[in-house]
């Protein structure tokens, strides 16, 4: 009976959401008086949703201050889930009427005349009603993520800051793990032990014989930076962008040869190999609502993703309680990557490695388990605190054709305060914007809250927040910002092998040796060609 209600129900769910396109309007009328006092905004309706932007704007217009500096303060809200709209609209200069944009990623508007400076009149100010200048209470990779530093200059400036602050890893089925006695691995060797006992259980609530799933749009490209990143260091990982090898050579072809990279390419094609049996290679099907379901329906143990799944799915999960779907979902720290030991040459093995991961789980900072030094425990410490996310092309700017500028800078500060973040986070399902703002101890209601109402889905946004606001922990650079990707074309894999889970699934004879190499000899062959071109157009050489 699950099964016939699921297959019909998913897909014209699945069809309804995914195409839904909004156009609304809060307090009425679309601008058109360009009255410095009415605000247009513009929201991307993508994971986050756009449910959290009216409650905020009316917020805002409840301040004290902001009803004396804006006494005929309006705004209108444009939303809509097309992924050019704001560029597009940016583009259109003195034609466009939107005030603040939040919207996707606008890096090729930076140090131009397009875009508001937002240095000094929104990084370089206070919170409204906080002892903090806004640039101050960013989470500080977030904040490092959105710096714009043009070429031959020391000068730092920000055009864009974020809107969200998502945290990406595998998101897991907590009840179904319980129920299967399997435990939430440290180490990626520990995950596929895992993935090998699911394949010999016999469930009636659990009958497939894979731990992995994803959808068509697979986050499983999420996961690579952060492994290569956990043996390489993040140093070296932000080196690779800056084109820096080990030996501090810059421009350096070299970085193609982070062992790193190797080792994580290691685990894709371990991940992916169909004889192994660890991932459900019919899942990159789905569309991503879809997908998605599979886990609350119990069709998957684990996929990768973000905290928008949360709000994404909440709805979602209310409903099918009356089909008796039931389950909790949480988000687990990504697993080590187990061949870091041989960077640790303390510790000898993946259970000694797992044990030291427990003792810092469990908030110590130095090893308790004989024999480990401080200095492995360290190194260890810091690859568990390696995270990654896109938050930082989640972008708000303010064109600079707006006539609305003072306004729209005020709003944005107003969204560094306390009430703002727990409006977000209400409105969200939990999501978080790219503040030191702990929900659980700083808006402890709204946690309560959330937690009674969609404890299903908010459990693994609140894993996110938690672990985000540990003290080890360290959002990777967006590559977006180094201008050898944005300008020079390189990626993270390049050549034959562009990406990683159509390549490894559609060869099954296909090893992480040879993306690797092939990567190597797409950059250097011909003289380092194709290397010198994209030190060129990155301003390099």
């Amino acid at each position: 009976m699950k099964k016939q209600w699921k297959t019909a129900t998913m897909a014209v769910l699945c069809a309804v959401i995914a195409g839904t396109t909004l156009l609304s309007a809060g307090c009425g009328k679309k601008k058109a008086d360009n009255n410095p006092q009415t605000l247009e905004v513009y929201i991307w309706n993508a994971g986050y949703g756009d449910q959290w932007v009216k409650p905020m704007l009316e917020a805002f217009g409840n301040q004290e201050w902001v009803k004396d500096k804006y006494p005929e303060y309006k705004y209108d809200v444009v939303s809509n889930d097309q992924q050019n709209f704001g560029e597009s609209r940016i583009n259109q200069g003195e034609n466009n009427t939107i005030d603040l944009f939040f919207t996707q990623s606008v890096e090729s508007f930076y140090g131009t005349d397009t875009l508001v400076d937002l240095t000094e009149c929104v990084f370089n100010q206070q919170v409204p009603g906080e002892d903090v200048l806004y640039k101050d209470k960013m989470i500080d990779s977030m904040r490092e993520s959105m710096v714009y530093t043009p070429a031959g200059e020391i000068s730092e400036s920000y055009y864009a800051t974020p809107w969200a602050c998502d945290i990406s890893g595998f998101v897991y089925n907590e009840t179904l793990f319980k129920e299967l006695n399997l435990t939430v691995p440290n180490t990626t060797d520990e995950m596929f032990a895992m993935a090998e006992k699911v394949k010999t259980l016999k469930n009636p609530e659990y009958n497939h014989t894979y731990t992995i799933a994803t959808t068509a749009i697979s986050y499983m490209n999420y996961l690579f930076p952060v492994w290569w990143a956990q043996y390489e260091g993040e140093s070296e990982y932000e080196n690779y962008w800056k084109g820096i090898d080990s030996e501090g050579v810059r421009n350096s072809s070299a970085v193609f040869s982070q062992t790193g990279r190797l080792k994580a390419l290691e685990i894709m094609q371990k991940i992916y190999t169909e004889n192994n049996g660890y991932y459900d290679r019919t899942s990159s099907t789905y569309d991503f609502m879809a997908g998605q379901t599979r886990m609350l329906t119990r069709d998957a143990l684990m996929m990768p993703c973000g905290d928008w799944f949360s709000n994404e799915m909440k709805e979602l999960a209310q409903g099918l309680k009356t089909q008796g779907y039931d389950d909790t979902m949480r988000m687990m720290k990504t697993p080590i990557v187990s061949s870091i030991i041989e960077k640790t040459p303390s510790i000898k093995n993946d259970a000694t490695l797992s044990a030291v991961i427990s003792e810092i789980d469990a908030g110590k900072t130095a090893p308790e388990t004989a024999g480990v030094t401080q200095k492995d425990f360290d190194t260890v410490r810091a690859a568990r605190g390696v995270m990654y996310s896109i938050g930082s092309i989640h972008t708000s700017a303010i064109p600079a054709a707006s006539t609305a500028k003072d306004l729209a800078i005020d709003f944005l500060r107003f969204m560094a305060t306390d009430e703002a973040n727990t409006i977000y986070a209400l409105n969200t399902s939990g999501g978080r914007l790219p503040f030191e703002f702990n929900l659980k101890t700083d808006a402890p209601e709204a946690y309560n809250e959330l937690m009674s109402t969609s404890k299903e889905t908010f459990s693994m946004a609140a894993d996110c927040s938690d672990y985000l606001m540990s003290d080890y922990a360290s959002i990777l650079p967006y590559y977006g910002k180094f201008a050898l990707a944005r300008y020079g074309g390189v990626g993270m894999l390049a050549g034959e092998y562009p990406g990683f889970e159509s390549e490894f699934i559609s060869n099954a004879n296909l090893t992480a040796k040879e993306v690797f190499d092939s990567t190597i000899k797409y950059w250097t062959e011909n003289n380092n060609a194709r290397w010198n071109r994209a030190l060129r157009n990155a301003g390099l050489l």
